[in-house]
């Protein structure tokens, strides 16, 4: 879902191109559009909010010039076919197999190639969905049928398709992690750009979680510094600055560069780990329980880190040679499944 104008999505999008190109691996993002991931993500002025149009327009424009400068792709496409450009086709990271974020589209499970055609998915994630639609499910696990390898990126979902898919050929579903844990922490240090001084606590948020509005602005008396929030959003709170219109370079510097992170983001969560920063996260949204996030800290050994205590001394720095650890060993596995793309001179 590389055309959201989301960071996690178009960081996760330049992290697995760069992965891809360091293993000697030919390569490119096929600029598929999805119909309503393009339509949620569409800008209109509103003539109460002129101001607001402003702002994510020019988020937007600074997502699409990081995308053109950044990431080698093709020309956009609207439907995905066979084409002799291609020896294997490669989907994933992302939410790309949460149909209620897709409408239901079946192109992310490559649904129009033939079976014949090597396919693999890597670190592929649903989200919290899952299926209710037997149909649909039939045809998704069908389509899954045809793929040389299945990566997903969580524990849980790797057990609940192996579940699903179980009166099926015997298919083994690897789990690796989301595409920006494996570019080395240098790597991300050259793309950073950096638009902030002195200490600050980053707030980062998916929607407008209060209590980790108050957290935050708790942490900010307790250590006595100012917490930034990065988000385009309008709505002011009391000792919180918010920080707008941040290309994807300038994210990435707005974690290296903080001393405390509070988040409920699953790259967040990944970007606070990646820098080791003291971090404060949630797996919990809604009342529901954030299977991404919670995996990760899970396979981090980072399970304690995830709670209520709006102390700063709830995310003390854990034993960060331990996580490194646990990290590379992640990395390797999926390097190694990686490396079975070689098999064909190119990729998309």
């Amino acid at each position: 879902m590389h055309n959201a104008t989301n960071y996690g999505a178009i960081l996760q999008t330049y992290a697995l191109q760069h992965v891809l190109d360091d293993m000697g691996i030919e390569n490119e993002v096929v600029s598929y559009e999805c119909p309503k991931i393009t339509k949620q993500h569409q800008i209109r002025m509103k003539w109460w909010n002129p101001l607001g149009y402003e702002i994510k327009k020019r988020t937007k424009n600074r997502f699409h010039f990081f995308f053109l400068n950044n990431i080698r792709h093709s020309e956009v496409v609207r439907e995905l076919l066979p084409s002799a450009h291609y020896d294997t086709y490669l989907v994933g990271s992302d939410q790309v197999w949460n149909m209620n974020l897709t409408g239901n589209d079946m192109t992310y499970f490559l649904e129009n190639l033939p079976s014949g055609v090597p396919k693999y998915s890597y670190a592929a994630s649903m989200g919290n969905y899952r299926f209710t639609d037997k149909t649909l499910q039939e045809r998704c696990f069908a389509c899954l049928d045809t793929f040389t390898g299945i990566s997903v990126r969580e524990q849980s979902l790797a057990g609940y398709l192996s579940d699903g898919m179980v009166h099926r050929q015997q298919r083994k579903i690897e789990v690796h992690p989301d595409p920006v844990l494996l570019l080395d922490r240098n790597e991300w240090e050259k793309l950073a750009k950096h638009t902030q001084k002195g200490k600050y606590i980053l707030l980062y948020m998916i929607g407008r979680n209060y209590e980790l509005i108050q957290k935050a602005q708790i942490l900010s008396k307790e250590m006595g510094i100012p917490v930034l929030w990065a988000s385009d959003s309008l709505r002011h709170y009391r000792y919180v600055k918010n920080v707008r219109c941040s290309s994807p370079e300038e994210f990435v510097g707005l974690f290296e560069d903080s001393f405390y992170v509070v988040t409920n983001s699953f790259h967040g969560t990944a970007f606070s780990i990646l820098f080791q920063k003291p971090f404060l996260t949630t797996a919990v949204h809604e009342g529901k329980r954030m299977e991404r996030i919670a995996d990760l800290m899970d396979a981090l050994g980072l399970t304690t880190y995830c709670g209520n205590d709006c102390t700063a001394q709830a995310a003390l720095s854990p034993d960060w040679n331990k996580v490194e650890e646990k990290l590379l060993m992640m990395k390797v596995n999926a390097i190694n499944y990686l490396g079975n793309l070689k098999k064909g001179d190119g990729i998309c």
